[in-house]
């Protein structure tokens, strides 16, 4: 017997073939579509994980405040490549973060022009470039110095995370903030002193997937006690004589977390609502602005009392003079020097403020004793206040820590 739908069928299809010519055309688009985006992906993927090689790209990368020493590079278990760089704000009042030219890893993909090739010569990013109006042969200054860029390529660098101002930005600021490149000699001629040292670093033994890679990155944590970044290195350094000496991993890590401070070296002494850093056992340039930076992570009001660092040879009022516009950079709010020398460092940190109208308020008191200082420590410091004390060992400044915590038992 014949089917009866078979007629019915067909009567179906000549009387709704409109419908179902656009049922058809609609599940053809969708399918062209999802396959489009199929082999897209895949052809994606595939320029991705081929750039890795072509442009040598890092697996990982860090910054530090100095230069890692060939003791603390030896303890990491990877390979380090310098990746410095340079922020100098430009007069359209967007930020460049400039690098040397990258040959050994994250290289450079040239998008137009050609890469740098004089002192004078600079290739920057595209997107920066076009939200700017920026074209091959335009010039960018630095507002500061007054220095002339010559743009001489557009460029897209590899490794993305670079294109952040800061790690905590979710977007990329390509209209504020932008990225080139310049020959190493004009590298070099940046101030080291305002240089971030940024390292990539990559594997020298690939992890065997996600799980592996997880076990080499947790292999060794430590929690160091005591306050601030510069003990970190110590702790490296400490870890590596303790290698050295057959210590295992474990017995490194306990050592590390039971260190104790003592009076006069990185000592916090919190009493009567005061928290004081006492580090007045002695100083140089490099540990005066060590203190600072610890100091600067308080919460609250900050008082830094510093006095003269001695044996620092011809230059020493030049070097104070630094470490007072080194801390005018810094959010303190008081400033109490105390000694010839460190009249300089209240100068330094005055004259920064001057020259800088967006610096942070920090009232400034100079002494030439530290009987004198003393007598005004009641009416310079308040309950809640975070103070750091530290000089050189003559200045005797335990006397100082000694008359704060009395002030506060009255």
């Amino acid at each position: 017997m014949k089917n009866p739908l078979r007629k019915r069928l067909f009567r179906e299809l000549k009387g709704e073939a409109g419908k179902y010519f656009v049922i058809f055309f609609l599940l053809m688009s969708i399918i062209g579509f999802v396959s489009g985006f199929l082999v897209a992906d895949g052809s994606m993927l595939t320029a991705y994980n081929e750039s890795f090689e072509k442009y040598n790209i890092e697996d990982g990368n860090f910054t530090v405040k100095e230069k890692v020493n060939r003791a603390q590079q030896k303890e990491i278990d990877v390979t380090l490549y310098e990746n410095f760089y340079a922020e100098p704000v430009l007069t359209n009042g967007s930020t460049m973060r400039i690098f040397k030219n990258r040959e050994e890893v994250n290289r450079v993909s040239l998008m137009k022009g050609e890469f740098p090739k004089s002192a004078d010569e600079i290739a920057i990013d595209r997107m920066y470039a076009d939200n700017n109006e920026l074209s091959v042969g335009d010039i960018i200054t630095e507002e500061e110095s007054g220095r002339e860029w010559k743009i001489t390529g557009l460029v897209a660098l590899s490794d993305y995370s670079c294109l952040f101002s800061d790690n905590n930005d979710s977007m990329f600021d390509a209209v504020k903030f932008g990225v080139g490149i310049v020959t190493e000699e004009a590298f070099d001629t940046f101030n080291t002193d305002n240089m971030i040292c940024n390292y990539s670093w990559k594997y020298g033994k690939e992890p065997k997937g996600e799980t592996e890679e997880k076990n080499v990155a947790e292999d060794f944590t430590v929690q160091i006690p005591v306050a601030g970044e510069h003990m970190v290195y110590n702790a490296m350094a400490a870890a590596a004589v303790g290698e050295a000496l057959g210590l295992t991993a474990e017995q490194i890590k306990t050592g590390i977390e039971g260190m104790e401070t003592i009076a006069g070296r990185n000592h916090i002494i919190r009493e009567n609502g005061f928290l004081i850093l006492d580090d007045c056992y002695n100083a140089n340039p490099v540990s005066m602005k060590a203190s600072v930076d610890v100091l600067d992570t308080a919460k609250g009001r900050k008082v830094c009392i510093l006095g003269d660092m001695f044996e620092l040879g011809e230059n020493e009022k030049q070097l104070h003079y630094e470490v007072g516009s080194y801390l005018a950079q810094k959010q303190m709010d008081v400033l109490l020097t105390v000694g010839a020398l460190s009249t300089s460092i209240a100068q330094g940190a005055k004259d920064y403020r001057k020259n800088h109208a967006g610096a942070y308020p920090c009232s400034v008191h100079t002494f030439t004793t530290k009987e004198e200082l003393i007598a005004q420590l009641p009416a310079l410091l308040k309950q809640g206040d975070n103070i750091l004390v530290k000089a050189s060992h003559a200045m005797e400044f335990p006397k100082v820590i000694e008359a704060i915590t009395e002030m506060t038992q009255e």
